[in-house]
């Protein structure tokens, strides 16, 4: 299983990089998606 975290200030990017990256894969999870730095810290 890999984790994953998306960090990105623009959630059309964030909606289309979760599309491309998750599709059907399922050996990935997404953890938390953060709109910045800080935030994800």
């Amino acid at each position: 299983m890999l984790n994953s975290l998306i960090v990105a200030d623009n959630i059309y990017y964030v909606k289309t990089l979760i599309n491309y990256i998750m599709g059907d894969n399922e050996k990935m999870r997404l953890v938390n998606i953060s709109t910045n730095g800080q935030e994800t810290l």
